[in-house]
């Protein structure tokens, strides 16, 4: 568990150790990384590390946090009534952009740390959804966990092939089984 703080100096050590933990993944897996290490090479004192983790995962996880609070401040905004693939094209513009917490999370193999902070970040999101497409609340239910996981999916598998796909190839990607299943249906 990392406990979450504002304090620049808290926000200033925490990016240091998640530098810290980028470079050793270069040279060594994830699970062989120590607390120890990573303080050396982030030049930040082991007290002050469990001031604020418990465990390198954390470190991985007050990432991924930043990151999804970075996208909530910029799309918190948008207009209710936005066009769904505009909607998703920004969340992968996004997140293509940040391919290296991506991949440091897959590589770690700790993608559950993006789906756990994905599902939660996206609760607002889909509720807003419920509310518009006038979903009961086992509809809504689904359709949260079946987009969300549709959604994690493509971004696993952009990170499996190397990240070859642009944003907007990957939105083509998402929306493709939903159009399929659409024409098969009809």
């Amino acid at each position: 568990m990392y406990r979450n703080s504002t304090d620049k100096r808290v926000i200033h050590s925490a990016e240091a150790l998640y530098n810290a933990v980028l470079e050793l993944m270069d040279e060594k897996e994830f699970d062989k990384i120590g607390i120890k290490e990573v303080c050396e090479k982030a030049g930040i004192g082991r007290a002050t590390f469990y001031r604020n983790f418990d465990y390198v995962d954390d470190i991985l996880r007050f990432a991924t946090n930043q990151h999804f609070e970075q996208l909530h401040e910029a799309t918190c905004n948008m207009a209710p009534d936005i066009d769904t693939s505009a909607e998703i094209k920004i969340f992968f513009d996004f997140w293509v952009a940040r391919g290296d917490l991506l991949n440091a999370l897959y590589k770690a193999h700790r993608w559950q740390i993006f789906g756990e902070m994905f599902f939660a970040a996206s609760q607002i999101k889909m509720q807003e959804k419920l509310e518009r497409f006038g979903l009961n609340e086992v509809q809504y239910v689904y359709f949260h966990n079946s987009i969300q996981l549709s959604i994690s999916t493509t971004l696993h598998t952009w990170l499996e092939r190397n990240r070859k796909e642009s944003s907007d190839d990957l939105v083509k990607l998402f929306e493709l089984p939903f159009e399929m299943f659409a024409k098969m249906k009809s």
